[in-house]
């Protein structure tokens, strides 16, 4: 890894693939000439969106202000086990919303179901 600190890059660019793109799948290491802006260009265009990693410190943390605010607005006295339990579901959801490619910090809809 190299010393270099690039700043002010854009959260969101569209790679510019072209308008003499064929019907049907395209390689994309066989496209000339591909640019970049920050503005979609033409049909084809393909967005990019910066993804800021997750510090998995900044994760525990969350998980914890979630589950003493929980507790302290349902009234439940915390113990090992609600924690434990508390913690599970978190855990859960966070794994649901990786999955299906969100940051891993949205909450599940009540009812513990999926949409």
């Amino acid at each position: 890894m190299s010393d270099v600190t690039i700043t002010n890059a854009h959260e969101r660019i569209y790679l510019n693939l072209g308008e003499d793109i064929p019907a049907g799948e395209t390689d994309f290491t066989t496209l000339n000439d591909v640019t970049w802006c920050e503005d979609k260009q033409g049909p084809h265009d393909l967005e990019y969106v910066r993804v800021h990693p997750i510090d998995p410190g900044a994760v525990q943390r969350r998980k914890r202000r979630i589950t003493s605010e929980f507790l302290f607005a349902s009234g439940v006295a915390p113990n090992l086990r609600t924690l434990d339990a508390l913690h599970r579901a978190l855990d859960a959801m966070l794994h649901d919303d990786e999955q299906a490619g969100g940051a891993g910090l949205t909450p599940r809809p009540a009812g513990g179901q999926n949409p």
